[in-house]
């Protein structure tokens, strides 16, 4: 009963006050910003100290001190911690302890936790002599994440993103790296590791450090506006979007002048800018670059006009996907005029997958594009079902009528420049053409309609469609 008193008073003696630690070299000697994580090797009875760039490795049963390395596994001078002595606990000390006042906590014993960040202060003060002279460690390899695995070994991670895998013993055994962004948190399961990155990727590996997986964990927009009114967004970049880079539902009375969208040419579901069951708005003047549509128009858009957009890389200005569900609103009064379409996968399109719907397109202009080296310049596609996997064999329910495409010039990337490809049930009607020049690799290209019906007017080249 007298040795558990005395640990408890050991314990409460061990107290330390931030506000009371002074900062050398812009370093805080405090406990709590040094010793990041504790990580116990049951399988050899061991304990891993560590700080964001050295680690401790302790006998867990003599709590003696075997070894201090830093984040490159290289041995630390034991030397360079003589600055901090340790403070072990003698018997008259324990003693005093038992009798002393309130006051001196400050100046009491930390036992093991305090040469283990003795331990660690004398390895940080190493490197940032080290640092000063130009020395071996990189503060953007600083430890963020660490674990053990079934196997007995340790894992790291560090803030750009390296996974670094240690024997027990602290000897660094190899370095992975699939990501640039830093890791927030790792664990292990069986024999997977799992990792988190900072932008929202987890990635799966096996214990040999081999990658088996990886996806998006959270996404969102990086702006989003919802059931808002008079809103104005001019000038902005988005970056790299993990999704929609611009999201507008349920508003009213929306404005997007002169921005710049880019992601990469890959990156799935990257829509610029993505507008549903909203009414009036306006976007003018953008340069989208993504993995997905440059626009994409969903169920319940009302009154949209778009002007002066140069898309590409991308999926082009598309009116959908439609028919997601059988309660679904119209898209009515859309215009899109003056966009310069650069290699995308489509230009103007209208997409809609083959299953029933009340939802409906009509009265939409496509006023004057120019297509670059576009896979469909011209397209409607009311079979939409990507991958072609799990598709729906309905017909689509989506009537599509009054679209009129005029001053479209330029070429198409493939023989098709202008397929149509409707409902059997609901055919596309009152569908206008005129003054169209779309040619494939410097020859003719050709056309592609299927269920649909309405007028060309002057020249219309490929022609044949209507």
């Amino acid at each position: 009963m007298e040795q558990r008193h005395m640990a408890v008073i050991s314990v409460e003696r061990s107290y330390i006050d931030p506000r009371n630690q002074t900062s050398a070299y812009g370093f805080a000697n405090t406990l709590t910003s040094d010793v990041t994580f504790l990580v116990s090797d049951h399988t050899r009875a061991k304990v891993w100290s560590a700080s964001p760039l050295t680690f401790a490795l302790w006998d867990a049963r003599t709590r003696d001190l075997i070894k201090v390395f830093n984040i490159d596994g290289q041995l630390e001078n034991r030397n360079d911690m003589s600055a901090f002595p340790d403070f072990g606990i003698d018997e008259d000390a324990k003693m005093r302890i038992a009798t002393a006042s309130r006051k001196e906590k400050s100046q009491s014993s930390l036992g093991f936790f305090q040469r283990s960040r003795n331990a660690l202060m004398g390895a940080a003060d190493a490197v940032r002599r080290a640092a000063v002279k130009g020395g071996f460690c990189d503060d953007s390899k600083r430890t963020e994440a660490i674990v053990t695995s079934a196997d007995g070994l340790i894992w790291t991670g560090t803030a750009n993103g390296v996974v670094m895998r240690w024997d027990g013993n602290g000897n660094c055994l190899q370095e992975f790296s699939y990501q640039s962004s830093g890791i927030l948190c790792m664990f292990t399961f069986c024999s997977r590791l799992w990792v988190g990155y900072s932008n929202g990727t987890v990635q799966v590996l096996d214990l040999e450090g081999k990658l088996l997986g990886g996806w998006v964990a959270h996404s969102g927009p990086t702006i989003r506006f919802m059931d808002s009114y008079n809103v104005k967004i001019k000038g902005v970049l988005s970056l790299n979007s993990q999704l929609f880079h611009i999201a507008i539902n349920r508003c009213n009375n929306v404005k997007i002048e002169d921005i710049r969208i880019i992601a990469p040419d890959d990156s799935p579901n990257t829509d610029g800018i993505h507008i549903q069951k909203s009414t009036d708005i306006e976007v003018r003047n953008a340069s989208i670059k993504t993995g997905d549509d440059c626009i994409s128009i969903g169920p319940g858009t009302k009154n949209l006009m778009v002007d002066g957009i140069t898309c590409g890389p991308g999926h082009g200005i598309s009116i959908g996907s439609l028919a997601k569900d059988l309660e679904e609103e119209g898209v009515v009064n859309v215009t899109v005029k003056k966009a310069v379409f650069v290699r995308t996968d489509n230009g103007i399109r209208i997409k809609s997958w083959p299953r029933h719907s009340k939802g409906f397109v009509e009265r939409v202009r496509f006023l004057g594009a120019l297509m670059v080296n576009v896979s469909y310049p011209i397209l409607i596609d009311q079979n939409y079902c990507p991958g072609d996997s799990y598709c729906p064999t309905e017909e689509s329910g989506i009537k599509i009528n009054d679209v009129i495409y005029s001053g479209i010039m330029g070429t198409s990337a493939t023989k098709v420049a202008i397929k149509m490809d409707c409902s059997d049930r609901f055919p596309c009607t009152q569908i206008r053409m005129q003054a169209i020049n779309l040619t494939y690799n410097g020859g003719e290209a050709k056309t592609s309609c299927i269920n649909a019906s309405g007028k060309q007017l002057g020249l219309v080249i490929p022609n044949g469609c209507l």
